[in-house]
């Protein structure tokens, strides 16, 4: 159900007090505004500069400061079935004035069908009140309104001798509308409109890569996401053939009653679980968000719980697009222990990103990847949480001199037989073949000796290695057919018990 219909659905049953979360205040006072007007409500906005204005009429607007304490004396003389928007109201919530003034006339409210609805980009209800509130979200603008701000900004620009831009230029510049509709999901009105008009301004024209690289820094200003433009693509990855086949067959059925989710990739350090990653965007020509639950934690209360929220809804309102958690476990290492640690905050950000993965409609689909996979909640693995949930364990031999030819090629390296003898790269990593490249080139192209600076993490992490290895035996999917070998090989002591999150 969306925001809207729920709106309107309160203001039938008379409900006194609603909080609209959202960071356009202004569009949504307006839009939810002239829904309530066109359900026979009176509809009122209040801001502390401007006052009470009449939104369906500006005309006898004063526009004249307003205290909370007078707009609240104002709605009294209100008919009845009025819905009266108080924007940024949560600013004065701290004044136990206005904390009693709201207690006291929730109850005429409700026998008078008015419904105050504060309108905020947070959620802070003081304990006093918060019984009384019904909560709502306004999300982003959807495709259909982007498309809209598009051809109003067109339909209002002039052309170089000062007339309006004919329909047919209008149609010539809005150019791939489904590809520059796409580009802009995500953003606010204004945002949406500053990016349409600065493409028009610098290309003459709605250029889509153009707009998603706007979107890209805005992006950021949201702190813990990041849009990334990553060049990998299933090419320059080695191996990893079952788990390449499955992601292309989940993305050729496109079925509604089939939502994809996600997979969960685990393995041993350095065996290219990142760069399988950031290589899926490209192959499926999405776009990918990287979100860092490192950067989610703040010191405010609540302002964690309020971060992944905002995340979370950037990330359904750019779908469809693919969500990157790189190494998850280090973000929520202390959710089992988060009661006595911090007072529940990581169980509830965590919480609150299990809810999303399971029950969002937006086509998202995640990629986490996970190093050490007893620091992960068991909840986190539990079956159908994720479409697949694949093991990445160290390139077989012939993968592993593919991975060097690959890497000395790209590093300059010759690849001479007389410089191979006596060069071990048994049971070594994709990037520690890579460092091996890299080190050799800095060293006369001598890959022996730059071996000897190299220490292979089978040699430093072994009974982690083997720990891994043992779980994904019974727990996970092999990401080829040579590392469902090398699994079969391994004998699980009767006596050890492979537990997740221990």
């Amino acid at each position: 159900m969306s925001n809207k219909v729920d709106l309107v659905s309160c203001l039938k049953a008379s409900i006194p007090a609603l909080w609209i979360e959202t960071t356009e205040v202004e569009r949504a006072v307006n839009e939810l505004g002239f829904l309530a007007i066109k359900d026979q409500f009176n509809a009122y906005s209040w801001d502390c500069r401007t006052g009470i204005r009449n939104i369906d009429d500006d005309t006898n607007a004063k526009n004249a400061p307003m205290s909370i304490m007078d707009a609240f004396d104002t709605i009294d003389k209100f008919s009845k079935r009025s819905v009266i928007f108080l924007q940024n109201a949560h600013k004065f919530l701290s004044s136990v004035e206005v904390l009693q003034t709201i207690l006291n006339k929730l109850k005429d409210y409700e026998l008078s069908q008015k419904t105050i609805v504060i309108v905020a980009p947070v959620v802070a209800l003081p304990v006093e009140i918060e019984k009384f509130f019904v909560v709502m979200d306004f999300g982003l603008p959807d495709k259909t309104m982007l498309e809209e701000y598009a051809t109003e900004i067109l339909e209002s620009a002039e052309s170089s001798d000062g007339k309006k831009i004919s329909k047919t230029d209008i149609t010539r510049m809005l150019g791939d509308k489904e590809a520059v509709v796409t580009a802009a999901c995500g953003l606010t009105k204004f945002e949406a409109k500053n990016a349409f008009s600065l493409s028009l301004s610098i290309k003459k024209v709605y250029d889509s890569e153009f707009i998603a690289e706007m979107k890209a820094q805005i992006v950021r200003k949201n702190g813990n996401l990041e849009m990334s433009s990553f060049k990998e693509n299933f090419e320059g990855i080695i191996g990893l053939d079952t788990l390449k086949d499955y992601t292309k067959s989940i993305f050729e059925t496109d079925r509604k009653d089939l939502p994809r989710k996600g997979i969960m990739l685990v393995g041993v350090p350095g065996c290219a679980k990142s760069h399988f990653a950031r290589a899926l965007g490209n192959e499926v020509k999405r776009p990918t968000l990287t979100l860092d639950f490192g950067k989610l934690f703040n010191s405010y209360v609540g302002a964690s719980e309020n971060n992944i929220k905002n995340a979370l809804k950037i990330v359904d309102a750019m779908s469809p697009c693919i969500l990157f958690l790189d190494e998850i476990e280090k973000g929520l290492s202390g959710a089992s222990s988060s009661s006595q640690s911090d007072g529940g905050t990581t169980m509830r950000v965590f919480g609150a990103f299990l809810t999303w993965l399971s029950d969002h409609e937006s086509d998202v689909f995640v990629v986490a990847t996970a190093n050490d996979i007893k620091q992960l909640p068991p909840e986190f693995l539990r079956t159908g949480r994720w479409d697949g949930l694949f093991f990445i364990d160290i390139p077989s031999a012939d993968e592993r001199m593919e991975i060097l030819e690959m890497y000395c090629n790209v590093y300059k390296v010759p690849l001479e037989p007389k410089k191979l003898k006596g060069l071990n790269i048994e049971d070594w990593t994709g990037a520690e073949i890579k460092q091996l490249a890299i080190q050799a080139a800095r060293m006369d192209n001598d890959l022996v000796k730059a071996s000897k600076y190299i220490t292979p993490i089978i040699k430093s992490m072994a009974d982690k290695v083997g720990n891994l290895r043992e779980w994904a035996k019974s727990c996970a999917i092999p990401a080829s057919d040579t590392i469902a070998a090398t699994l079969e090989t391994i004998e699980i002591p009767a006596t050890r018990k492979v537990v997740v999150g221990q």
